[in-house]
């Protein structure tokens, strides 16, 4: 429960509060512009990252909305959700090492790119692709994520508070 409840504070309820704390003097100016960085599992729906995940998914939905809200006052949003980007974060997931990612640099242009073209999302192909088999065929697209699921073991961080049952322990 912990991690849930760091991930939402990092990921969620700290970019809301600094964005509650904008907004104010955007509305006023009537323009302003909020680029929030997300990630490819907002569409994907990847196993083994439900705390991130979900707080990013929270991310999502509140930028929706509070641009459905402020659509008159000239405030608008752009919800990037990126697929890997080769970062620190990720250098010692073993598992990204030889996936395909975007450099800092790359990330970096995109954001600027959003933050001149102030398009309402940005996806990544694969993100994209994912999200419409989550939609046309869910069952089809559990079955798969399942089977991915199974081939990539969890780090030792994340079975640490299970038994040797597999069962989670106080």
């Amino acid at each position: 429960m912990h991690d849930f409840e760091r991930t939402m504070a990092i990921n969620y309820f700290a970019p809301v509060r600094l964005m509650l704390g904008l907004l104010p003097g955007m509305v006023e100016r009537g323009d302003g512009h909020v680029v929030n960085i997300l990630t490819w599992g907002v569409q994907v729906k990847a196993p083994k990252f439900s705390a991130y995940i979900a707080s990013k998914t929270a991310l999502d939905v509140f930028s929706r909305i509070a641009g459905r809200e402020l659509y008159g006052d000239g405030v608008t949003f752009t919800n990037m959700r990126f697929g890997l980007v080769r970062t620190d974060m990720a250098g010692p997931t073993t598992v990204y090492r030889n996936a395909p990612a975007l450099t800092p640099e790359q990330a970096a242009e995109k954001v600027v790119r959003a933050l001149e073209d102030r398009p309402l999302t940005v996806n990544d192909a694969a993100g994209s692709v994912a999200e419409v088999l989550n939609l046309v065929a869910p069952r089809l697209s559990d079955a798969l994520f399942h089977r991915m699921h199974r081939r990539f073991p969890d780090s030792k961080a994340a079975t640490r508070h299970l038994s040797s049952t597999g069962r989670a322990t106080g």
